[in-house]
């Protein structure tokens, strides 16, 4: 069973441009050192340790999504453009047989 699908590329371009942000913000999300007392302070660094390093994995993640929608999209649009010159061909070729 076959289905069209709508595809719309300003939109696909938008949530690329979302993801191209989102990634930039966790990058710039960074946190330094919040002061603790005592044993709480070892505890506490850890924990930043660990947000910074999930920030990174969110901003490499995030470079990720908007590559690949950027890449789906031009497919998307190479193949609508492949699809209208497959159509002229077809309608060229009708008309020169009549």
């Amino acid at each position: 069973m076959s289905q069209d699908i709508e595809w719309h590329p300003e939109y696909v371009a938008q949530a690329a441009k979302k993801a191209d942000d989102a990634g930039e913000s966790a990058t710039k999300t960074r946190l330094s050192s919040i002061p603790a007392a005592g044993s709480s302070q070892e505890i506490l660094d850890s924990l930043i340790g660990e947000m910074n390093n999930l920030a990174d994995q969110i901003a490499f993640a995030a470079a990720g999504i908007s590559h690949a929608v950027t890449e789906v999209n031009q497919a998307f649009i190479r193949v609508e453009a492949d699809n209208q010159d497959i159509a002229r061909s077809v309608i060229l070729s009708s008309r020169n047989n009549h």
